[in-house]
């Protein structure tokens, strides 16, 4: 187990922490936020390329002092580095050299390593010729052949493909229980997070602003930043009023929505795109009366935007709706989920 207590440190104008977070083992753990907000400084921390104040705390030792190179963590960064000198099966060997690990002892452990992650053919290739996804799984090899106690990921999958992504995921989704190593991985990709985390750590300014697992992140959020940022398009403040089971919202301009969440005071009704709905018909919960915007294509379907009574409206669609057409928005009361603005 990863323990971070009160992890802080001063990089210019930018404050990190105080952090507190616990990782099990075979956990994969994401920590998700904007450009900016910390991500980065974050695992550079826990690797110890930064000192800082707090305790880091590694299988119940305290390595705070520790330097880099004895922390048993590596730290794999969003752009690949490699020793253009060396081939790949050099690069994958590098860790195991500096450690003085016997050359037999290394050849073999490179060879596993790389065979595991489907690149042995990869090994008297030049670095300088490898794709996106060849460099990550290096990149991997070159980690994970050091056996080390905790796996580090910084964006590893933001400069890859669609295609290559999906097989980098699938790789990365059995690295915790394979290699019983636990993995701190750091995105802005809230899909990608829902994908892969067993934990997520929403971070914000520098500091951990929500955590939970993926499904009460992605559903239920307390906090308005983590809601902008998993996907909920459609935030309104306004005042709800509960009648004891459920609440509504009353909005600018004389606009209402029901929720089925039961609260009073006032609030951000926020939801997802998804499942709002568009017709031309009226006879659900929340209809509202509006006009097609713009309507954008995607990979599953449209995205519509409506304007009602002076509200923008985002919404995922399977139908086509023209531009200027009149239309009807339901939005169901259990998809409008409130979060208190204090």
């Amino acid at each position: 187990m990863l323990k971070l207590i009160d992890i802080s440190l001063t990089l210019g104008n930018f404050n990190l922490g105080p952090i507190n977070l616990s990782v099990n083992p075979q956990e994969y753990l994401i920590v998700i936020g904007r450009t900016g907000s910390g991500k980065t400084t974050l695992l550079k921390t826990i690797a110890g390329a930064y000192s800082s104040k707090g305790r880091v705390i590694l299988e119940e030792q305290d390595i705070t002092d520790e330097p880099p190179e004895k922390r048993s963590i590596v730290y794999v960064s969003q752009a690949f580095v490699s020793f253009d000198h060396l081939d790949v099966n050099g690069n994958i060997e590098f860790g195991l050299r500096i450690r003085n690990v016997p050359k037999e002892e290394r050849v073999l452990l490179a060879r596993q390593i790389a065979a595991e992650l489907g690149i042995e053919y990869l090994l008297n290739r030049s670095t300088r010729t490898l794709s996106g996804g060849e460099q990550q799984r290096v990149s991997l090899a070159r980690a994970l052949v050091t056996n080390p106690k905790v796996l580090l990921l910084d964006e590893p999958l933001s400069m890859l493909d669609p295609e290559t992504k999906r097989t980098i995921i699938r790789i990365l989704k059995t690295i915790p229980a394979r290699y019983n190593v636990p993995v701190i991985h750091v995105t802005h990709e809230w899909d990608e997070a829902y994908m892969l985390a067993d934990q997520i750590e929403v971070m914000d300014q520098g500091k951990i602003i929500e955590a939970g697992v993926p499904e009460d992140i992605f559903n239920q959020p307390t906090n308005y930043h983590t809601a902008r940022l998993v996907g909920f398009e459609n935030i309104f403040k306004g005042e709800a009023s509960s009648n004891g089971l459920e609440s509504e919202v009353q909005l600018e301009n004389g606009l209402r929505l029901t929720s089925s969440m039961n609260y009073s005071g006032s609030v951000y009704a926020c939801i997802r795109p998804e499942k709002i709905k568009i017709s031309n018909n009226q006879g659900g919960d929340n209809d509202l009366g509006g006009k097609i915007e713009e309507v954008f294509r995607e990979q599953y379907g449209y995205r519509t935007i409506v304007s009602a009574r002076k509200f923008e409206i985002t919404a995922i669609t399977k139908d086509k709706f023209v531009k200027g057409e009149t239309v009807t928005v339901t939005i169901p009361k259990e998809s409008v989920h409130l979060i208190p603005t204090k």
